[in-house]
């Protein structure tokens, strides 16, 4: 019997001890099991699946909605979570209140590779997100230059392509197996699991993930907005106070949701990998939380990226009473029409920046360039800035 047999029925025996921890749980509170886990995972879903799509019907309603690099990125941070949650949401749930994988070899490789793929493009869309928005914000003159919808589709082009290639150990290695020769009702329970050559291989691809997908993105979005901070601390002109500290709470929201809410799956990944991890009934109540914790942050990110816009609910709201052709999604800004925050830090750059056209798109579409009258003149009271 070689290594790779032995690794094989290690994991079929942990997982029909998992198996046989939920089954005694759930057989001790069957409300729980048939009723509350459901309902938990379809409220979650039900409501990120519903905000994500009204966030991409506001942004798809109008052509110039998505010549806005922060639209692009938000309608793509859309797509992703909700291929997320549609992928993984209702086979999970199921495998949280049942037993057994029903539905064979082909969906047990397609839902976990869409998974992993649609988890890996959301993550680094909010990635890409931070960083826009600090150069936004930090570089506002140069960001004119680089911040353009064709750089943003070519960004949005590499991370499915890189989401869809580093999914694919995921594809190879699942399938359905046995679960140790545990049954149900007399039928054999049948396992949807990555089964790899070696065990040094899967945690080799795991570990490789878990820096890529979420250490190395946590660092980048925490760095993006402590300078981001930084700089709008740095600033001493009148009438930012409110704008600071809108952009400093969205801030912390934003890494707090992200670390919160990933933290828990890598945890228990990485203990699954270098410890011996216990299936019991409490390790089950922790998994069912780490992937409900997943669940929550990308019902969360239209929240927190669009509604929290004053000009999204605008939007959406011409959007939903049927107006949306009469309204006009992006503000006087020079390189971010769209976003409120952006917009607020604007109103208060060097009058020269207003003549290279304020209202002028990012992609270098006809728009107008005239500076308002009164802005002008309150530039020149203010020596040479606008005041808000």
């Amino acid at each position: 019997m070689n290594n790779t047999t032995l690794t094989n029925m290690t994991w079929l025996n942990d997982t029909a001890n998992a198996t046989e921890a939920n089954r005694t749980y759930f057989d001790m509170e069957t409300g729980v099991r048939g009723v509350i886990v459901p309902v938990i995972f379809a409220s979650i879903i039900l409501v990120g699946v519903a905000g994500n799509i009204l966030v991409m019907v506001v942004l798809l309603c109008k052509k110039e909605h998505i010549q806005n690099t922060t639209n692009i990125f938000i309608l793509n941070l859309s797509i992703a979570d909700l291929l997320f949650l549609i992928f993984c949401g209702p086979f999970q749930t199921y495998l949280f209140s049942g037993d057994s994988w029903i539905f064979g070899t082909f969906l047990c490789k397609f839902v976990h590779y869409g998974n992993y793929t649609n988890m890996i493009a959301s993550i680094y869309n909010l990635l890409v997100m931070s960083v826009d928005r600090y150069i936004a914000i930090v570089h506002a003159v140069k960001s004119r230059e680089i911040r353009n919808p064709r750089y943003a589709w070519i960004v949005e082009s590499v991370i499915w392509s890189m989401s869809l290639l580093m999914a694919i150990p995921i594809a190879i290695a699942y399938k359905t197996e046995s679960a140790g020769g545990y049954t149900r009702d007399e039928q054999e329970v049948l396992v949807c699991m990555d089964s790899w050559n070696t065990w040094s291989e899967r945690v080799s691809y795991f570990t490789t993930l878990f820096v890529c997908c979420y250490v190395i993105p946590l660092l980048c979005i925490s760095l993006c907005y402590i300078l981001l901070v930084r700089s709008l601390q740095d600033r001493p002109r009148h009438g930012q106070q409110n704008t600071k500290k809108k952009v400093t709470k969205m801030v912390t929201v934003v890494v707090i949701m992200f670390a919160v809410c990933w933290f828990p799956h890598w945890m228990i990944l990485m203990w699954n990998m270098y410890a011996d991890f216990p299936f019991t009934m409490a390790t089950f109540v922790l998994r069912m939380l780490a992937n409900t914790l997943m669940y929550l942050n990308s019902c969360c990110n239209p929240f927190i990226y669009a509604f929290m816009s004053k000009n999204f609910r605008k939007g959406f709201h011409k959007a939903v009473t049927g107006k949306i052709s009469s309204f006009s999604f992006r503000k006087k800004s020079v390189n971010n029409p769209g976003n409120e925050d952006d917009t607020e830090l604007q109103n208060n750059i060097p009058l020269k920046r207003a003549y290279l056209g304020v209202n002028q798109p990012e992609n270098g579409v006809t728009g107008s360039t005239e500076v308002d009258a009164t802005s002008v003149k309150n530039g020149l009271l203010n020596n040479g800035h606008t005041r808000t």
